[in-house]
């Protein structure tokens, strides 16, 4: 059995587990050592403390991708949002002749039930409601315990595409600490095609190289 397929039995199984059980045995699995609870110093050590002790209000809200929409809007603007074409509980609901020939489908709830469509007239109609449905019935939080995305009400969301010469562009993610940006992961050729593996790049505030995936000491095309 590969790794893949033990962590889809991990998480199925062991459901019932109380939160800092499961996490202390996914951490061990992921990570190959004991979780330090008492005196976390990692950067992931950290993250998994704050999940037994810390429960925002803001959690939840910027965790589901419909409603973070309001929240950016109030703070900075609506014009930094990717316009919304539309939004529904159940697949049956959406009306395909609405939408324009290119269109982002997703759910607001979870992290890959995401449908990429280039040209509608070449879209799986069956693949994508299989994989809409698919994750309309997850939840996130069983995955790593991330209490955030627990009480996220499940929706569909459409989004306008944003092309690059046509093509996905880069994805940028920012990780702040203490307020203020420190490293930034570059995404290239996501989605590019199905057989294709993206590339991850991390680099620091001053856009210097930081080899932190495991094969990044031996690049040579930074």
């Amino acid at each position: 059995m590969n790794r893949e397929k033990i962590m889809t039995l991990l998480k199925k199984s062991l459901r019932f587990l109380p939160d800092k059980i499961y996490i202390k045995l996914y951490y061990r699995f992921r990570v190959g050592r004991a979780l330090n609870t008492a005196n976390p110093s990692t950067l992931n050590e950290k993250m998994q403390w704050l999940k037994f002790n810390y429960r925002g209000p803001l959690q939840s809200i910027v965790s589901d991708k419909l409603l973070v929409r309001d929240y950016v809007a109030q703070k900075i603007g609506k014009e930094y949002l990717i316009p919304l074409l539309g939004s529904w509980e159940t697949y049956d609901e959406i009306n395909f002749n609405d939408l324009p020939n290119k269109f982002v489908l997703k759910c607001n709830h979870d992290s890959g039930g995401l449908v990429l469509c280039m040209d509608k007239n070449k879209l799986n109609y069956k693949k994508t409601k299989y994989k809409i449905e698919k994750s309309l019935k997850s939840n996130f939080f069983y995955i790593g315990r991330e209490y955030q995305y627990k009480n996220i009400n499940p929706m569909i969301i459409c989004e306008q595409f944003i092309s690059d010469k046509g093509l996905v562009p880069m994805d940028y993610k920012i990780y702040c600490f203490n307020g203020k940006p420190d490293m930034i992961l570059v995404c290239k050729d996501r989605f590019a095609h199905q057989n294709h593996r993206a590339s991850y790049f991390f680099f620091d505030s001053n856009w210097k190289f930081q080899p932190l995936n495991k094969g990044d000491e031996n690049r040579a095309d930074i």
